[in-house]
């Protein structure tokens, strides 16, 4: 079993760096995604789709600087799953708005 944190200083091992890091980067992209698709559908006047990415995008970005910052605390991996749902939740919409536009 690997560990992210060494038990006897606290800190983070080299393993726990480059999970955190790649998680950054793919978390960021997805905050990106929420922010750029509610900018076009705001140019298409879908306000409720616009909204709804927008707010993802945002609580999704502070349920991980939450997670990031809150040291294991309860209160931010709760924040931080919250927003991972919601997260999927909007992508699964967004998807299935997108498929069911382009058929036929």
């Amino acid at each position: 079993m690997s560990r992210t944190t060494t038990a006897d200083t606290g800190t983070m091992s080299w393993h726990g760096l480059l999970h955190f890091g790649a998680g950054a980067v793919g978390f960021g992209c997805l905050v990106a995604a929420c922010l750029g698709l509610a900018r076009r559908f705001a140019a298409d006047r879908r306000r409720g789709w616009a909204v709804l990415s927008r707010t993802t995008g945002v609580l999704f970005l502070a349920g991980f600087v939450a997670m990031a910052a809150g040291g294991g605390r309860v209160a931010a991996n709760l924040a931080f799953t919250a927003a991972m749902l919601l997260a999927w939740a909007w992508l699964s919409s967004t998807m299935w708005h997108h498929r069911s536009s382009t058929t036929h």
